[in-house]
């Protein structure tokens, strides 16, 4: 089943915490009909449960594919901020705009290399390559 970003986005979000329409639409920044609409498409693929004016229930596939994205999320996170020296709020900004397009393997290759670096090189490498960055050797 082909899930949107827009629709990942919108299961991170409920898996999170927010289950009202309009907190979701605020956090999404999109107004509540388009949101809506969004919703219904949504449980027509069996990943929410709707009733109008209650609160948005994630389905056990719907939590899934929730948890996949924010591992994702989280992994990216990571390896921008602890690897490539970003800011957190940049770092956090790039991990959502590519969570959507990386496949599991990819995920799992940006895992290994973390530790890879981490483990075999006690951070060292991280230490010289922030070191590099900042030095603006480029």
């Amino acid at each position: 089943m082909d899930v949107t970003p827009k629709e990942e986005d919108c299961l991170e979000v409920i898996y999170r915490g927010d289950k009202r329409v309009k907190d979701i639409a605020k956090k999404l920044n999109i107004k509540a009909p388009t949101l809506v609409e969004l919703l219904e498409r949504m449980e027509r693929k069996g990943l929410i449960v709707h009733k109008k004016y209650g609160p948005v229930e994630l389905t056990e596939k719907g939590r899934e594919i929730a948890e996949k994205v924010l591992r994702r999320h989280g992994i990216l996170t990571n390896f921008f901020i602890e690897v490539l020296g970003m800011d957190a709020e940049k770092g956090e900004e790039e991990a959502c705009r590519i969570e959507h397009y990386l496949d599991e393997e990819t995920i799992e290759r940006f895992v290994d290399f973390i530790h890879f670096v981490k483990e075999e090189f006690d951070g060292e490498v991280l230490k010289k390559f922030r070191e590099f960055i900042e030095k603006g050797s480029r």
